[in-house]
Formats: C-alpha cells, sequence, structure tokens
C-alpha cells in the first residue's frame, strides 16, 4: 500500500476573513449598451451596460446595509462632449 505523505502543499491556505466595513467601494463604469448615431431619435435614451447598473445597484445595496459610507463613481464622457459620464449616469 501507497503512504501518502503530508506536505505544506495538501492543506488549504487559512480563509481571510471579509471585512465587515468598507471604507469606500469604487465602482468602474462598464461603457454604455449603445452610442447615439450622429443624429439620435427623440425618443433614442443614453443607456447604461447591465454590468454597470449592476454594479451601481451592488454598491448601493453596500451602503444601505452600512457597510460602506463612501461610493466612488468613476467613468468619463464616453458618449459624448455632450452627454453625461458614465460616473453621472450610475
Amino acid at each position: 500500500m501507497l503512504e501518502s505523505k503530508k506536505t505544506g502543499f495538501d492543506q488549504s491556505p487559512p480563509r481571510e476573513r471579509e471585512p465587515r466595513k468598507f471604507q469606500a467601494v469604487i465602482v468602474l463604469g462598464k461603457n454604455w449598451r449603445e452610442y447615439p448615431s450622429e443624429k439620435p431619435t427623440q425618443d433614442w435614451k443614453l443607456r447604461l451596460s447591465i454590468e454597470s447598473e449592476m454594479s451601481a445597484l451592488a454598491a448601493g445595496e453596500l451602503f444601505k446595509q452600512g457597510r460602506t459610507e463612501r461610493i466612488i463613481f468613476s467613468g468619463g464622457r464616453t458618449a459624448g462632449k455632450d452627454l453625461p459620464s458614465e460616473a453621472a449616469a450610475m
């Protein structure tokens, strides 16, 4: 019979505890669902990507739960200078 030899590699590393409260949560912009054409129609609306919406909602939940005091949204005017930035839209 073969005997297994215990080495340091056989053991799982200890799990780090998740912090109870974060100083801040940074939400990175993840673009738009679609960009406007040169002449967008009157009913056209600039909409964040699903990923940006989900990230903003998750940060909001952490804030509501009291797990953070600050949310920092990032993202520039990637849809054009006359349209809001991703950060402002979130």
